[in-house]
């Protein structure tokens, strides 16, 4: 029981965990609490942005915007990776100007600390915004898997992004992780995890958010239909 599952957030991205989620006591939140209670996300005035998950090295939202809806005038202040689950063009609106940008389903991106601006969007746009904590660079790279390589959305010097599609029956080949990651589930389904000879199902919804602890040597494949996700690894 390594990683820690959350309810579902958004539509779906996953890299492949290796470990059955631990069941929580009733009484015990959804969202683990930071130790760090400074640590914030991102604010909006006209559209607050739903936590989906909280440590003492992210802060997870999910943000769903509706055509037309401004979500009012703010700025960032950098150390923020979005990911862009539906997809769909976005107006910015700053210094009385506006420009259209199209973001992809699935699509990784950075944002910088900007000047204060507002945006809208022209689609139903749903993302997941992740606040980094103010921490120093590490030394943790990517996520590599005998069977399968995948592919890198976005690398800097404060995490990597890739994107994982797996396959049914097709293994990833054993592997560890080290911690310190956090995957959004694209597309859903159930995936088979191998450990010390035996097999667990997990089924994961489109949208799921969790954290994975450091794991042993496992593997994992997809059951009846593939699986797609992000792994953000924090260095």
């Amino acid at each position: 029981m390594k990683h820690r599952r959350l309810a579902p957030a958004l539509a779906s991205l996953l890299i492949l965990t290796a470990c059955a989620p631990a069941e929580q006591p009733a009484d015990q939140p959804a969202a683990e609490m930071a130790a760090d209670e400074t640590m914030v996300g991102q604010v909006y005035p006209n559209q607050p942005a739903t936590a989906v998950f909280e440590n003492d090295r992210v802060v997870v939202q999910r943000l769903a915007m509706e055509v037309g809806a401004w979500v009012g005038e703010h700025s960032h202040a950098g150390n923020q990776l979005v990911v862009a689950i539906t997809g769909g063009t976005t107006t910015y609106r700053e210094a009385g100007e506006e420009t259209s940008v199209t973001r992809a389903p699935g699509e990784v991106f950075w944002v910088d600390a900007v000047a204060a601006h507002d945006h809208a969007v022209q689609d139903d746009v749903i993302a997941i915004l992740v606040t980094l904590a103010d921490a120093p660079a590490g030394m943790a790279g990517a996520q590599a898997y005998p069977n399968v390589t995948p592919d890198v959305a976005f690398d800097n010097d404060r995490l990597v992004a890739q994107r994982l599609s797996i396959e049914p029956g097709s293994w990833a080949g054993e592997h560890s992780h080290a911690g310190n990651q956090l995957v959004v589930v694209l597309k859903g389904g159930t995936m088979v995890y191998r450990e010390g000879g035996e097999d667990t199902e997990v089924t994961y919804a489109d949208g799921e958010v969790f954290w994975i602890d450091a794991v042993e040597a496992h593997d994992h494949t997809a059951k009846d239909a593939p699986v797609d996700a992000v792994l953000i690894t924090l260095k």
